[in-house]
């Protein structure tokens, strides 16, 4: 992954059961349905191996570079990522970030370098998938959620070259770069 800390230590714990990753949710204070827990102050990443296996059962496991392929690396690769986002912008910024950039940034950055060396990489297939109703479904799922997010915070970056700084910016919002995206893809 980019913008990984350079000597950062971390404990990975691939729990193969519901009860166990249950066990580390409540004492994290985390949602047990996650596919994984990052928490930083002890550098530990939990991951869900059942709901992992499940997600990418889910035909989700087709979205390509994202933790939905049910690619161990990638999920802690985006626990990772939140990591380094409280070492670069401080505890209390981090957690101020809204969801979608938080979540976004988290499964950008688990990924670009992977995806620059894909020569069959297109992101405009990305923004198809997104806005594909038929695969999704009529019920807008978390999945598809954390996918849009992931394709905004690409967007921003990639296209608009914006850093975690610029990213943080309070006058950039969901709706406004969702909105400047797909007006960049029709064009």
């Amino acid at each position: 992954m980019e913008n990984a800390r350079p000597g950062a230590r971390c404990r990975i714990f691939i729990c193969d059961n519901q009860r166990l990753y249950s066990f580390f949710a409540f004492l994290t204070r985390r949602s047990s349905n996650s596919m994984a827990i990052g928490f930083s102050l002890l550098g530990n990443v939990y991951i869900n191996e059942p709901k992992v296996r499940r997600m990418a059962a889910q035909n989700y496991g087709s979205i390509r570079y994202s933790r939905f392929e049910g690619n161990y690396a990638e999920v802690i690769a985006h626990e990772i990522a939140h990591f380094n986002v409280v070492k670069q912008l401080g505890f209390r910024r981090a957690i101020g970030m809204p969801f979608w950039k938080s979540a976004g940034y988290a499964e950008y950055q688990a990924n670009p370098a992977t995806t620059r060396q894909d020569s069959t990489y297109a992101f405009t297939d990305r923004i198809d998938l997104l806005l594909n109703n038929t695969f999704w479904g009529s019920n807008h799922s978390v999945a598809q959620r954390l996918f849009e997010w992931h394709v905004l915070v690409e967007f921003l970056a990639e296209v608009k070259g914006f850093d975690l700084e610029d990213l943080v910016d309070e006058d950039v919002t969901e709706w406004s770069t969702r909105k400047e995206m797909l007006g960049w893809y029709q064009e």
